[in-house]
């Protein structure tokens, strides 16, 4: 089972996608197969790009995020916080800051930025949940980078302030769990 999936976005024509079968691999459209694969011994349940698509960040089981540098074909780094698996990441529109959902009910925040001194964790949002369905609740930025959306297991989509991390809206009114 393919988990997640991120297109570039500008020019290239690449895919990354992160499965069941414990492989992240990036896909080049010319060739119809993976360029580059990585092989961990855990399923990957989110994949993004980097801002300039030469960095892939992705987790899974594990509770890590790994940074995937693409013309070093080497993990360059390891976001270490979370609890329970991996179930979303979104780099923000500045590629500033990286979302990860995780099923440990909170959503962090990381600085992403090369120049980053000290603990790469900016912030810890709560009030969605996952439950025993163990869903792949995802996280989002909406254009200006000054709100985060996510979905819960409750039902509810929560939208937090980023400067704050407070809730500023819980909306309801879905049947079911709110993935994306």
């Amino acid at each position: 089972v393919v988990n997640s999936i991120d297109m570039a976005q500008r020019g290239l024509e690449m895919v990354v996608t992160g499965s069941d079968d414990m492989t992240v691999k990036l896909w080049d459209f010319r060739d119809k197969k993976p360029s580059l694969e990585q092989k961990q011994n855990y399923q990957i349940t989110s994949v993004c790009f980097g801002k300039n698509y030469d960095t892939v960040y992705y987790g899974g089981v594990n509770n890590q995020i790994l940074v995937w540098n693409l013309r070093k074909d080497e993990i360059e780094e390891r976001y270490i916080g979370h609890t329970d698996s991996i179930t979303g990441l979104s780099v923000s529109h500045s590629s500033n800051f990286l979302l990860s959902d995780s099923m440990d009910h909170t959503i962090k925040v990381w600085d992403i930025r090369p120049w980053c001194s000290g603990s790469r964790e900016v912030k810890t949002l709560t009030s969605a949940i996952h439950n025993y369905e163990r869903n792949l609740l995802r996280p989002a930025w909406n254009k200006d980078d000054t709100l985060i959306s996510g979905g819960s297991a409750d039902r509810f989509v929560y939208v937090w302030d980023f400067e704050t991390a407070g809730v500023l809206h819980k909306l309801g009114g879905h049947h079911g769990s709110v993935n994306e």
